[in-house]
């Protein structure tokens, strides 16, 4: 069984055309810096997974985030410390973006993105991989361990 060194709550909000909001990492280099990702952070104890992507939504865009949940996932990272496990949540984007910019706490930018867009981005290939998930409407069943191909 894979030990979890970090358990992560993390969102994307979907448009009505199926794009997907995502962020420009800032430049701090603690973890994936200038890339683009998921919002969202680590489930501090005692923290349901949705209520860590409820709190993390306030903290990172001072939105009332109503999270479905998506799906989970499970990330090795032998080369580069402990394994992830992730539970992903989607809602509907209901905030005009300039708000959603206006509002932004952490990240250098935000955007909204089709899939074919996002394989073009500057993001890490795990991040990428549930992307596709959430434009083919893909949920996993039980926990999906994600690998480099």
């Amino acid at each position: 069984m894979m030990q979890f060194g970090r358990r992560v709550a993390i969102f994307t909000l979907i448009d009505d055309r199926g794009r997907m909001l995502c962020q420009l990492r800032d430049s701090k280099p603690r973890y994936r810096p200038n890339m683009w990702g998921f919002f969202g952070g680590g489930i501090e104890s005692g923290e349901t997974p949705e209520q860590a992507v409820i709190r993390e939504a306030r903290e990172e865009l001072q939105i009332d985030l109503k999270p479905t949940f998506f799906g989970h996932y499970a990330i090795p990272r032998p080369e580069d410390g402990p394994s992830r496990e992730l539970f992903l949540f989607t809602a509907s984007l209901t905030w005009n973006l300039e708000t959603l910019r206006s509002h932004q706490r952490e990240g250098a930018e935000l955007g909204l993105f089709t899939i074919d867009e996002i394989s073009q981005l500057n993001m890490f290939w795990d991040d990428k991989r549930m992307l596709e998930d959430v434009a083919a409407k893909k949920a996993p069943k039980g926990t999906i361990t994600l690998a480099r191909e």
